[in-house]
């Protein structure tokens, strides 16, 4: 089934729920995760309305964008009249289109007919809207007691769909059906349908667990906790591997040293034995990026929060690679923000401009400039840094921050990188929740690099 909002929106970071707990208003249910599609069972309108009410005004309360789909057992009118008691200044939410009540037959059933498909874009379209005008998200009630048996099958592979799509987005949903009308069978259904399902019984609220949801929640509990020691294990593995590779490599490299001593080597000799150090050392280049990677990917490497300034850590790269900018002759030219105190871990983010310098210096033609810009506005840092260079192929944009990627212009160049510098790049950003992105206008015309982290 094609939901034309779905796949546009669950690419869009701002629709997704991203595990936020809400407040449902609800004294029996507390606060839920986005993306809950629950129901209740009710007899009559004061248990109907004892639910809808709090649950209403909690979303209003906190920046949603509310929508009651209404019946003959509660009209609009009425729903109204509930909300506007219990309400302060409810008006103002009608007003401003916040809050939303229309009856059953101009949602579910336009032209008398209830088309599945348009009323599940209609939800969709709904939360779009609401995103784009600033809302947290939707929450959502209809009332079902106007279903006959005639369309009973189609409904519930409607909430089907609705309960396979939902838990991914910004919204909660409240499906109300009348307990006089649904028979055993029924019953079955709609909590197959539902993560559990509130019910009066005995003058109190109770709360009844769909079974199956449970199941799926306890395999995802276990499915976590095994993932979590598989990072555990690879983490392991990793430091295994590195204590490995480095032990022959130091032997390697002490008596590669120890050979270069001797007076009696001819040119060749020394140049072959320099060319084993020189690869020695991108062997543990290799060893530790690999391992840094691994750390970064699977959240083991703790990020301190400590101030600096970032115009302090790049005059300090700056000294590190001033052999590289002697060599090549460039200017480096650089515009920092007057007042640019970050909070970060100063090593991740030294690590992190490291990466972007030393790949324009090696990427730039000899005798250009370096444009490096850091600017801090409502609240986000944006560093930028600009070569004038070999720059790259728009093919090559998307796969950049891969692991292992080399790009054309380095294998000409005979770099001797490994293809994740950028990855590390990529993944520390990550743990920011930041974006980091190149543009460039193609071969021979330069490239820039931009990452952008919010100062919290």
């Amino acid at each position: 089934m094609f939901f034309p909002f779905r796949q546009r929106d669950l690419q869009r970071g701002d629709f997704t729920m991203g595990g936020e707990m809400r407040d449902t208003g609800i004294e029996i249910l507390g606060k839920i995760l986005w993306g809950t599609h629950f129901c209740l069972f009710h007899k009559n309108k004061e248990e109907l309305s004892e639910i809808l009410v709090p649950y209403f005004k909690a979303g209003l309360e906190n920046n949603e964008y509310c929508m009651w789909i209404t019946s003959e057992i509660l009209p609009k009118k009425e729903a109204e009249a509930l909300l506007n008691k219990a309400i302060p200044h409810f008006e103002n939410y009608l007003k401003n289109h916040q809050m939303e009540i229309i009856p059953y037959t101009e949602w579910y059933l336009l032209a008398k007919e209830f088309n599945s498909q348009r009323v599940i874009n209609g939800w969709l379209k709904k939360l779009e809207d609401a995103l784009h005008q600033g809302y947290e998200g939707v929450r959502i009630t209809g009332s079902l007691i106007w279903l006959e048996k005639r369309i009973w099958k189609n409904f519930v592979n409607y909430e089907t769909e609705i309960n396979a799509i939902i838990p991914s987005l910004k919204m909660i949903v409240i499906c109300s059906y009348s307990l006089e009308k649904c028979g055993a069978f029924e019953i079955i259904d709609i909590t197959h349908n539902h993560k559990f399902v509130l019910i009066h019984r005995e003058g109190a609220w109770e709360i009844v667990n769909n079974m199956d949801h449970l199941r799926a929640e306890e395999k995802l509990r276990k499915a976590i906790e095994e993932l979590k020691e598989l990072d555990r294990l690879k983490d392991a593995f990793y430091a295994d591997i590195s204590h490995e590779y480095r032990t022959p490599l130091t032997a390697i490299k002490g008596f590669t040293e120890l050979l270069l001593q001797y007076n009696n080597l001819n040119k060749n000799q020394e140049a072959d034995l320099e060319a084993i150090l020189r690869n020695e050392a991108r062997l543990e280049r290799l060893v530790d990026d690999i391992l840094a990677y691994s750390r970064l990917k699977s959240g083991r490497i703790p990020f301190n929060r400590e101030i600096f300034r970032a115009s302090d850590v790049f005059n300090e790269l700056k000294k590190e690679l001033a052999p590289l900018l002697e060599a090549k002759q460039l200017n480096i030219e650089t515009e920092f923000s007057p007042d640019d105190e970050l909070i970060f871990d100063r090593f991740q983010i030294s690590k992190l401009i490291r990466n972007f310098f030393s790949n324009a210096i090696k990427f730039s033609f000899s005798g250009g400039k370096i444009l490096i810009k850091s600017t801090i506005k409502d609240g986000v840092w944006t560093f930028s840094m600009r070569d004038f260079g070999v720059g790259i192929a728009a093919v090559d944009l998307p796969k950049l921050f891969s692991r292992f990627v080399k790009l054309e212009a380095s294998i000409e160049m005979n770099s001797d990188g490994i293809g994740i510098g950028l990855a590390i790049c990529k993944s520390i950003i990550d743990v920011y929740e930041g974006k980091i992105w190149v543009d460039s206008d193609g071969p021979n015309k330069g490239s820039t690099f931009i990452f952008q982290l919010e100062i919290k």
